[in-house]
């Protein structure tokens, strides 16, 4: 400024603001309840899912889903929907694009369920064939884990 004869004009003060470094800078969507629904979340093992017709379940568990929103993906759940209070799939088909798109929604759609004590979500196993075009699959499974704080249950039972 003073070879350019500017300095008369401008007042230049440097201030150099950071974080401590006692304090962690983590992204809101980088921590593991970001997606996490105002309901307590949970996964369900991939050993609970299937196509039953008629699930086995204790009265116990019959009365937990009677209080608990399902959300599906890929009709994972299915065989319990007509146990829970309220039941959506973000795709049936397993289409990841539909589910990513509806994945938000639906989980603030979970909080709005009058009476829902908690929230089941699938424990989604991939394909390990499966190829790099299905990113978005990845991205719901990311997303669900993170809903469910990776909390993952094997059965519907208030102590578990």
């Amino acid at each position: 400024l003073d070879r350019a004869a500017l300095s008369q004009y401008f007042d230049v003060a440097d201030s150099v603001k950071f974080t401590s470094e006692k304090t962690h800078n983590v992204a809101p969507g980088q921590t593991v309840k970001h997606y996490s629904p105002n309901v307590p979340c949970f996964m369900v093992s991939s050993s609970r899912q299937g196509s039953q017709p008629r699930p086995d379940l204790s009265d116990e568990e019959r009365t937990v889903l009677s209080k608990s929103v399902i959300i599906d993906c890929g009709r994972r759940l299915s065989q319990y929907q007509e146990c829970a209070l309220a039941y959506r799939d973000l795709s049936s088909d397993c289409e990841p694009e539909m589910a990513a798109a509806n994945i938000f929604e639906t989980l603030r759609w979970s909080e709005t369920v009058s009476g829902a004590e908690r929230v089941f979500v699938p424990d989604m196993q991939l394909d390990p064939n499966e190829s790099e075009e299905h990113a978005l699959t990845l991205a719901v499974k990311d997303k669900l884990t993170r809903a469910a704080s990776a909390v993952v249950v094997e059965s519907f039972e208030t102590s578990a």
